[in-house]
This record gives structure tokens, sequence and C-alpha cells, in this order.
């Protein structure tokens, strides 16, 4: 007896989910989405990121070489990140928003950042 109740009980509670889940329409996922990434992100990481970017749609590459480690520099970095901008449309987006966030603290007390920013522009 005591399993048929709890198997009764697991299938309500994934018809629930279900139903959560077909309740909920994409726009409002995104959005609920956007707000979590917003509290979990570090906003001066979210600046520098935006900044390089903006470096990039200027054509400014001369700190982004600077700032880069330089075990990533190589002889044709002008090229891949003159590469890079061209991928960059010239208007200005009509909206930025960060989906990805990811923190890696390591044990030399260095850190990796990887932050996803989606770039929404007029006709992009």
């Amino acid at each position: 007896m005591r399993e048929r109740y709890a198997h009764s009980l697991l299938i309500l509670a994934l018809l629930c989910v279900s139903l959560f889940c077909v309740g909920c329409n994409q726009a409002s996922l995104e959005r609920l989405e956007a707000r979590m990434m917003k509290k979990i992100a570090n906003p001066e990481d979210e600046a520098m990121v935006r900044n390089y970017v903006q470096q990039l749609r200027e054509h400014n590459f001369d700190q982004i070489e600077r700032d880069l480690d330089p075990s990533l520099r190589s002889n044709d970095l002008r090229d891949k990140l003159t590469a890079m901008s061209r991928l960059l449309p010239t208007q200005e987006p009509k909206s930025v928003k960060v989906i990805g966030y990811s923190p890696v603290r390591h044990a030399d007390s260095s850190r990796t950042i990887t932050i996803t920013l989606e770039y929404e522009f007029p006709n992009h």
C-alpha cells in the first residue's frame, strides 16, 4: 500500500512539474533566466566583458592585446581580433544581457571567469 501511495505522489509531482513547464511560455522563462543571471553575475566582470566587446567593435585592439594572457598571444593575434571584430554589427545593440556566468577559483588563488553575453542588434 505504501509503495502505491509513493508511486501516486511521484506521478502527481511529475504532472505538476509538466503543467508548470507547459504553462510557462518561452519569453517568461527567458526573463526569469535573465533576472537570475543578473543576480549571480559580478557587475565588474560584466562591465569588463562589455568593455572588451566595445573595443572589438571599435577596432581598438591595443588594450585587448596588453590584457591578454601571454600564453594566448600569437603572431597572428591582430588578424584574429580583426576577424572577430568583423563579425559584430556596426549598429548599437538594442539590448545586452548576461546568459552565462561561471567563476572558478584555482588552488593558486587565481580565478577564471567565463561570462557569456547575448547582444541583440536591430537586424541581428
